[in-house]
């Protein structure tokens, strides 16, 4: 993989993330692609690219594509359409399963503060 050429630009967002409340969970990992080669190197040893396995629990890993260099337009000409849709699908499933689980967690939060107006006395929200 290429080697990060501006290594303070990361930790400026970094700090900024954590400033903003927003922090990386214990563990994760800032990878930086350089090409698209690298990319797909990435996702073949996360056992994440390659012939769909039907049948079997699919497994996604836990990466959220942050940004995509400009230089993505001039590269995507080169790259075969079925191959750039199956980059896009990859890297899109990561980020919807994490909206699902803010969604699931919000979900549990409100069912909890609604439980806890209950006991309260106070008339709690529809359940429905």
């Amino acid at each position: 993989m290429t080697q990060l050429k501006y290594p303070h630009i990361l930790a400026v967002c970094a700090a900024a993330l954590v400033a903003l409340g927003i922090s990386p969970a214990a563990g994760q990992e800032v990878i930086v692609f350089g090409k698209v080669d690298d990319a797909i190197e990435w996702l073949q040893a996360e056992d994440w690219w390659g012939e769909a396995k039907r049948g079997e629990q699919l497994s996604v890993p836990h990466a959220m594509i942050t940004g995509i260099s400009s230089r993505w337009q001039q590269a995507a000409q080169k790259i075969p359409v079925a191959e750039k849709k199956e980059i896009f699908y990859r890297f899109m499933l990561p980020l919807v399963m994490h909206a699902n689980e803010m969604v699931l967690d919000r979900r549990v939060r409100l069912k909890s503060m609604n439980e806890s107006l209950a006991t309260e006395g106070e008339r709690p929200w529809p359940t429905a």
